[in-house]
């Protein structure tokens, strides 16, 4: 009778540690496909198609995922101009050289050297010109509307790089600049690009205008 319990309680241990390797085992599996998973997902990255957008525009209004844009297009090329020639170039001349014992000039920067003039500095490489609208575009008067479907990738470009970043359609906002790929009229990829939203080409705030009326009343008033 002994044996039989030694027996049996010999089995039910055995029987014990090996559900618990099977479990141990699952829930590792469960992990590492999880990890695989997860990876796959960091990696895959949505590619801008390589053809041409069929519109480039400004965000104007948005009802849903109804959009309304102001069509944005390249300036055209002036009449008779080349367009990899610059009109009325003059060719490079190589600076005067100081008097010996004295330092050149130090060369101004290109930056602040338009500030100094009342000018904006030119955009650097990659980024968007005053407003944030994208260098090179004009918005015209012309507006198109269409409809972004729900499963349409939406993406925008991280500063300084070529990776996309996923964004929602609750993200476009107006004013923002949008490139739109079509396909017989159907929308199947949005590119959103720079922009300030509403009244980034409205009017300069007058509250300095206020507060500078006020002090020329005071300094008459005195």
């Amino acid at each position: 009778m002994k044996l039989k319990l030694n027996k049996l309680f010999i089995v039910l241990v055995l029987s014990f540690i090996a559900v618990l390797a099977i479990g141990c085992s699952g829930n590792n599996n469960q992990s590492a496909n999880q990890d695989n998973e997860a990876a796959a997902a960091t990696n895959e990255q949505v590619v801008i198609p390589e053809e041409e957008p069929a519109l480039t525009g400004k965000v104007k209004a948005i009802a849903g995922n109804e959009i309304t844009v102001y069509k944005a297009a390249a300036p055209e090329q002036a009449p008779g101009q080349p367009p990899t020639e610059a009109p009325d170039q003059q060719p490079a001349q190589a600076p005067e050289q100081p008097p010996a014992g004295e330092e050149a000039p130090a060369e101004p920067d290109p930056g602040t050297a338009g500030q100094a003039a009342g000018q904006a500095p030119a955009p650097r490489n990659g980024e968007a010109g005053p407003g944030n609208r994208p260098p090179g575009l004009q918005v015209t008067e012309e507006t198109a509307t269409f409809v972004i479907p729900a499963d349409t990738p939406i993406v925008t470009l991280q500063r300084g790089s070529n990776e996309t970043t996923p964004v929602n359609l609750t993200e476009i906002k107006e004013g923002q600049f949008l490139r739109v790929w079509q396909k017989d009229d159907t929308v199947y990829f949005v590119q959103m690009m720079g922009g300030m939203g509403p009244g980034t080409d409205g009017p300069a705030d007058t509250g300095n205008k206020e507060s500078g009326a006020d002090n020329a009343e005071s300094a008459g008033g005195n």
